[in-house]
């Protein structure tokens, strides 16, 4: 009886205590190199604004959650030139001990050269883009020579992001746990807005609405639905996301108390709408996609909804009254674009990328 009654004992500890089972990002045992280019030598490639530019926001939020500041590398623009880029990812690495975590982020232009993907140095030559931009396998090569730690979290906001899928299995294949979190797929374009990297902010933040079952904690898996969601609904393109023995409830931040958000996330209804449910808006006087976080009654006693929308580099929000709100189009959401582009498509994508967007930003 006293075995059965211990058993049973351990089975409700274990049953109700899954947070103490999941592992969690050490931020004093994290390592990370952050690259952002904006602007090439190359005039063919198209500028990005870098106004409010999130790559940067991303190191903030790192050393915000305590990883410490030389554990990190940041390159920017000028600065991150091929060689550059590759003594960084090798000098980090070597810094990193056992059991440690080490993130891996670009921001610019992907592109692909006979199936394998290429990140736009600031120094690249698109016409020898495999001898002068930043390759996946030279990536590959240089954290498995000098990167001794435990799991590698590879992230990119660019087109053709998701072939750092492949380095993911690589590294897993030769003992690593990896995984890769991007902002399309193996052969989608992505937008050219920071949609993606505000995603991983947000998560990275303990923004609630990442906290899809309300535990407390912000996983890996669920930052990878946010960055889909956010990804689909307001970009109306494909996200990559690929684990190679890393659990989806790896946990990498903790939920943050916010007073105009916890009373939504903990009653998820928001009169006909969930917490954090994609709708359509009107602001500024244009239906627009954005999301409703929370409500209100305000000083002439009317219900409003806080509803969030997307900019190239923000997330504006918005107190609107019910009849501004409705249901999003899931018909039109759903048109995705096809999943194929060729090596020289991704060449021309890049030469023309963005430019929509900055003329939208000036009207605006």
């Amino acid at each position: 009886m006293r075995i059965v009654f211990v058993l049973l004992l351990l089975a409700t500890v274990i049953a109700e205590s899954p947070a103490l089972a999941a592992e969690k990002l050490d931020p004093q045992n994290t390592y990370a190199v952050i690259v952002g280019v904006l602007t090439w030598e190359e005039k063919s490639l198209t500028k990005y604004p870098a106004e409010r530019r999130q790559d940067v926001a991303l190191h903030q939020q790192l050393q915000a959650l305590g990883v410490p500041a030389e554990n990190m590398t940041l390159l920017l623009d000028k600065e991150a030139t091929r060689e550059a880029i590759e003594t960084a990812v090798k000098s980090v690495a070597k810094k990193a001990g056992e059991k440690s975590t080490l993130i891996v982020y670009y921001a610019g232009h992907g592109m692909t050269k006979d199936g394998e993907g290429v990140f736009a140095s600031y120094d690249i030559r698109t016409r020898k883009m495999l001898e002068t931009g930043w390759r996946h396998q030279r990536l590959n090569e240089s954290i498995q020579a000098n990167f001794r730690g435990d799991r590698v979290l590879l992230l990119a906001d660019c087109c053709f992001s998701g072939t750092l899928q492949n380095v993911a299995t690589q590294l897993s294949q030769n003992g690593f746990r990896s995984a890769s979190l991007t902002s399309a797929g193996i052969k989608n374009a992505s937008s050219g807005n920071w949609t993606y990297t505000l995603s991983l902010v947000e998560a990275l933040g303990g923004h609630p609405v990442a906290d899809t079952d309300a535990d407390g904690f912000i996983t890996l898996g669920e930052t990878a639905a946010e960055v889909k969601q956010a990804m689909s609904y307001f970009e109306g393109q494909h996200s990559g996301f690929a684990t190679e023995k890393i659990n989806s409830d790896f946990q990498l931040a903790t939920t943050r108390r916010d007073a105009i958000f916890s009373d939504a996330a903990k009653n998820p209804q928001i009169l006909d709408y969930r917490f954090g449910q994609f709708v359509s808006a009107k602001t500024n006087k244009k239906w627009q996609t954005s999301r409703v976080l929370a409500i209100r009654s305000n000083e002439a006693g009317e219900t409003e909804l806080l509803v969030q929308s997307q900019a190239y580099n923000q997330r504006p929000t918005n107190w609107l009254t019910p009849d501004r709100v409705r249901p999003i189009d899931e018909a039109a959401k759903n048109r995705l674009p096809p999943d194929a582009l060729s090596d020289d498509d991704a060449i021309r994508k890049a030469s023309l990328d963005a430019k929509f967007t900055q003329l939208l930003a000036k009207i605006e």
